[in-house]
């Protein structure tokens, strides 16, 4: 499993904000993010590839009144971490094609499963590290989540 992590750009204030609230809703499930009235970025929210997210900001006066919620941005996350589309292909000219033998093909071929294993192989090793990397960010998040809540018992 793969994850992103993203902080939304938050859209410019009209008048005077006393607090701002970021609704992100994941898979359905939404939660609020309190925010102060000058945050133009949210934090950093992390999501797995898998989930669908739509997000919507609402603003609050210093009087509680609330703005109607701005525009959702919605989609899905394995869609983020996809590289852009590329251009389209150049035509072919003469000096793109040749004839070839039989053993050229077989070389062609014997070479271009080589460099299949090897990309597969980086591949894979990749996504190991970023597994790491990301069960390396839970396990902080947990400690930190840990932490808060030992802190709390012991304000209580």
């Amino acid at each position: 499993m793969h994850y992103l992590g993203i902080k939304f750009p938050l859209p410019k204030t009209e008048g005077k904000v006393e607090s701002r609230e970021l609704t992100v809703v994941t898979n359905g499930v939404p939660k609020v993010y309190k925010l102060p009235g000058s945050a133009t970025m949210s934090e950093e929210i992390v999501f797995a590839e898998t989930d669908t997210y739509a997000a919507f900001v609402t603003d609050i006066n210093e009087f509680g009144h609330r703005s109607l919620p701005s525009p959702k941005l919605k989609g899905n996350v394995a869609e983020l971490m996809s590289p852009p589309t590329p251009g389209e292909l150049g035509p072919l000219k003469d000096s793109n094609k040749r004839v070839l033998t039989e053993e050229d093909v077989a070389k062609l071929r014997a070479d271009s499963d080589k460099k299949r294993a090897e990309d597969a192989k980086k591949a894979q090793e990749a996504e190991a590290k970023a597994e790491k990397d990301a069960q390396a960010v839970r396990d902080a998040h947990a400690k930190i989540d840990a932490e808060a809540e030992k802190k709390m018992a012991l304000a209580k």
